[in-house]
């Protein structure tokens, strides 16, 4: 529609661009002769007047290099007050999807470009809240900018305006679009935070892949029903070519929950950073055998025992069985290593995680009835289904290989646990602790892999015969790291009383026995104590993060009983620790810590799931 020869002030006003809940946007002329696009408000009301000035500060806030149209007048004329801003002569992001679905490079740019823009608002105490195609525009030389802050607003309200911004918003009001709301702002967008944002963008990305949104539906409520469900086709099911870590990085932002997701804007802009190119990294298998077991036999007799420092050590050992998979094709970017079963995975700063296979086929999870270690959590146990084969940590990520994801992605490292000596810990060979489950998803969304579902970790630690632990049915003080003479008993002290006292109701150290290391071990330091495929330390040592929420009562469920579902807002925790007796090493065991906290006795490994 043309409106040619009416102004807003200075601004000729030249044909509708589009329409919004509160404004109209007009292709506009500026004295000078520029192209200019100008936004008025339309019925007027007091509550409309703070949210256009609230926009009007926040767009003042940006400039186009921080990934936003920015704001080049404001003013008020006889229609009501206006925005003007440049005009983008390459249209919007959903002019472009209608000439069909972009490229994977282009996808992986455009998203790099809006988590920044997103990360830069995030770090300010600003959300969004309306992250779709319509507001994202394109400038002449195909620079993508986010744009429409009508719906922007403050979440901290320690930041400048925060206070004032916040109060605009009610309580319990949704506000955005449907299909690319979180699901908590379609609660109450009031107090949604920059998860809401990863989502919209993840949304968009999904839709940029493929050609479709990922919650599509025939009316407005098949849309919000699937949103609210979290139900949406796994993006390499509708475009295979996507690339795994493409694929991870954008489901995960699609996360149910806030705590599923990426924490804000740069944590995506990070793990969206391609991968590197893989050519020219060979695997040394063109070691002559004879070499290749003298180097065996030196890793062995150079580790140390007992002492803070370990080489690695091998794989093989009398509990690991010989695998199958050998001869087949193996996922891309995966590729053998020097020594049967390790395969090496590789990272997009170059380095590589190894991985052993874990076979398809059912297996027995949870503990037997007579099993009077076991809490009613890890029962009944029942035979789990496992059709698919997939790829476990060799060993728990370490402090190196995770300090190398945050120099990679500019994220902040954690802090040393308070009993750290470089002189005798180290970081290559020690597992990482002090790290969140949302940190260990960031490691392994930027690494296109995952953390195991509690079926994937039991299966890989146990086997499919059911033993209690990794290497058979009984107890061994001598295959893995628990609570034991060496841990520090009588001086560590948890909530005002020592481990000693803390520990007394569930069995406490035991005295008899002492490996040397009184709080973690370096991976390798308990070869005999390997799981059937080959995986390290799945008893004892540190706790590692599973994918799961926690639910007491899971195994219940799956067997078809009628539970109510669980209300903890915590994330499961398998294998046992250092600073646990040993009943908690049995591969059944459950525990459970909140997704936002971290100590020195959790670190986490990785899963790389098949596609077929």
């Amino acid at each position: 529609m043309h409106t040619r020869g009416v102004r807003a002030g200075p601004y000729e006003l030249l044909s509708v661009l589009g329409r919004g809940g509160m404004g109209v946007v007009h292709r506009g002329r500026a004295p000078d002769g520029l192209d200019v696009a100008v936004k008025l408000l339309i019925r007027v009301d007091a509550p409309k007047l703070a949210r256009f000035e609230r926009e009007r500060r926040l767009l003042a806030s940006f400039t186009a290099q921080d990934g936003y149209v920015p704001l080049l007048d404001a003013g008020l004329c006889d229609m009501g007050p206006y925005l003007v801003m440049p005009f983008c002569p390459g249209g919007t992001l959903r002019h472009r999807l209608a000439r069909g679905r972009l490229g994977i490079d282009e996808t992986v740019a455009l998203g790099r470009a809006l988590a920044a823009a997103l990360g830069r608002a995030h770090a300010r105490g600003i959300v969004h809240r309306d992250v779709k195609p319509e507001n994202i525009l394109y400038t002449a030389d195909g620079t993508p900018l986010l744009t429409d802050l009508g719906v922007a607003k403050h979440f901290d309200a320690m930041q400048p305006g925060g206070s004032q911004s916040i109060e605009l918003t009610r309580e319990g009001v949704p506000c955005g679009t449907a299909g690319y709301m979180a699901p908590e702002q379609l609660r109450d967008a009031a107090n949604a935070g920059p998860p809401a944002d990863v989502f919209s963008l993840g949304a968009v990305l999904y839709e940029c892949l493929t050609g479709t949104p990922p919650f599509l539906g025939e009316s407005i409520v098949d849309v919000l029903e699937k949103l609210a469900r979290g139900k949406f086709s796994p993006l390499r099911a509708e475009r295979p070519e996507v690339p795994r870590w493409l694929a991870s990085v954008v489901e995960c932002a699609l996360g149910r929950s806030e705590e599923a997701r990426f924490p804000d804007g740069e944590a995506m802009r990070a793990a969206l950073e391609p991968p590197r190119t893989r050519a020219g990294v060979r695997p040394l298998v063109a070691l002559p055998v004879v070499a290749l077991a003298a180097l065996v036999l030196v890793l062995i007799a150079r580790r140390p025992r007992g002492t803070g420092e370990s080489a690695v050590a091998p794989v093989a050992s009398a509990a690991v069985e010989r695998p199958g998979w050998m001869g087949e094709p193996l996922p891309r970017g995966l590729e053998r290593g020097a020594a049967s079963p390790v395969c090496l995975w590789h990272m997009p700063d170059g380095s590589t995680l190894e991985l052993v296979r874990v076979p398809p086929g059912d297996f027995y999870m949870g503990a037997r009835d007579t099993d009077t270690l076991a809490q009613p959590s890890e029962k009944p146990g029942h035979v789990h289904a496992a059709p698919r084969g997939y790829w476990i940590g060799r060993h728990d990520v370490t402090w190196s290989e995770y300090l190398r994801f945050c120099a990679a992605t500019g994220r902040s490292g954690p802090p040393k646990p308070h009993w750290w000596d470089a002189a005798t810990y180290s970081e290559e060979t020690h597992p990482v602790v002090m790290v969140s489950w949302l940190d260990a998803s960031a490691f392994c969304a930027w690494g296109g892999l995952a953390l195991p579902t509690e079926a994937e970790w039991e299966k890989a630690a146990r086997g499919t015969d059911g033993r209690r632990f990794p290497w058979g049915e009984d107890f061994d003080p001598k295959r893995c790291n628990y609570l034991d003479a060496s841990c520090p008993g009588e001086t560590y002290r948890i909530n005002g009383k020592t481990l000693d006292q803390f520990m007394a109701s569930c069995g406490g150290r035991d005295k008899e026995r002492s490996d040397g290391f009184p709080f973690t071990s370096p991976f390798g330091s308990y070869p005999d104590g390997a799981s059937p495929v080959g995986a390290l330390d799945m008893a004892g040592n540190v706790w590692q993060l599973c994918e799961d929420w926690f639910d007491h009562d899971a195994y219940a469920r799956y067997l078809g009983e009628e539970r109510p579902k669980s209300t903890v807002r915590r994330r499961a925790i398998r294998g046992g620790t250092w600073f646990r007796p040993w009943s908690f090493c049995r591969s059944s065991a459950r525990d459970s810590f909140p997704p936002t906290d971290h100590n020195d006795r959790i670190g986490f490994r990785v899963v790389l799931r098949e596609s077929r």
